[in-house]
């Protein structure tokens, strides 16, 4: 959008005065116009010398308010992170649900679950790296260090944006049964992740509990075969110790695990 300004009248106050009074309708908007949800409150300030005095002018945006709502379109929407071991190698399979601008994604991988470096990169499958269709990706890291690896995807836009996946951790073989295997941080006070190891995909449901035994939250996810990790938002409970329980589609239950809410 251009805005354009033209004085109006000449200086009147001495013969070097290079401007004078602004007329507001130049500016080509009323008071209080709206344009893209953004409300625009113009003001002018002229400020005339006096004699041979140079002239000042200034301008000023008093008013900005957002009206409306903004919505972001996220690049890829997420159907889950897994992986397991697989004889020597580890595998890793993810989901999408949606894809806007994807080139592809770079995975990394961790010892220590804080440095990581990038062991390979797959391509989108997405037709021009845009789908509204669910489309499953696998990976295989024929070399894994140490006893146990941290794993996270870097999502890169065709624009090179990035953004990264939530954290997995594989330590063994496939599962042979649903478990809560860790909860971490814990205690929290806004977030805690759930390791979840599942012996074939599933959707779940989890459920958190106080202590009295009142059903404090639930949450329902698609989980993958092998190491998953789930993410909690708890900033809204109180303090105090939580138990949370794993049920999948067919009835049955894992193990419950238990947290710290600071």
């Amino acid at each position: 959008m251009n805005v354009g300004t033209a004085a109006t009248t000449s200086g009147t106050s001495g013969a070097n005065d290079a401007m004078g009074a602004f007329n507001y309708t130049t500016v080509g908007l009323a008071a209080g116009t709206i344009i893209g949800g953004i409300r625009w409150t113009t003001y002018f300030e002229d400020v005339r010398g006096t004699g041979n005095a140079s002239t000042n002018f200034t301008s000023s945006l008093l008013d900005f308010t957002i009206t409306g709502s903004i919505s972001t379109v996220l690049p890829v929407s997420w159907g889950g992170f897994s992986g397991y071991r697989s004889g020597t190698a580890n595998r890793l399979q993810w989901v999408t649900v949606s894809e806007q601008n994807n080139l592809g994604f770079e995975v990394q991988r961790s010892t220590d679950g804080l440095n990581y470096t990038a062991i390979g990169f797959v391509n989108t499958r997405a037709n021009q790296g845009n789908s509204n269709e669910i489309i499953h990706y696998n990976y295989f890291d024929a070399n894994p260090a140490g006893t146990k690896q941290h794993y996270r995807l870097s999502q890169i836009d065709i624009d090179n944006h990035l953004r990264y996946s939530n954290i997995i951790q594989i330590r063994g073989e496939r599962p042979s049964m649903p478990a809560i295997s860790g909860i971490f941080p814990n205690p929290s006070s806004n977030w805690v992740n759930l390791n979840i190891d599942m012996p074939e995909p599933d959707n779940v449901l989890f459920s958190v509990i106080d202590i009295s035994g009142r059903l404090i939250m639930q949450k329902s996810v698609s989980t993958g075969t092998g190491s998953n990790t789930v993410q909690l938002d708890i900033s809204g409970l109180h303090t105090g110790i939580y138990i949370v329980t794993l049920k999948c589609s067919n009835g049955s239950e894992a193990l419950a695990g238990k947290f710290v809410k600071l």
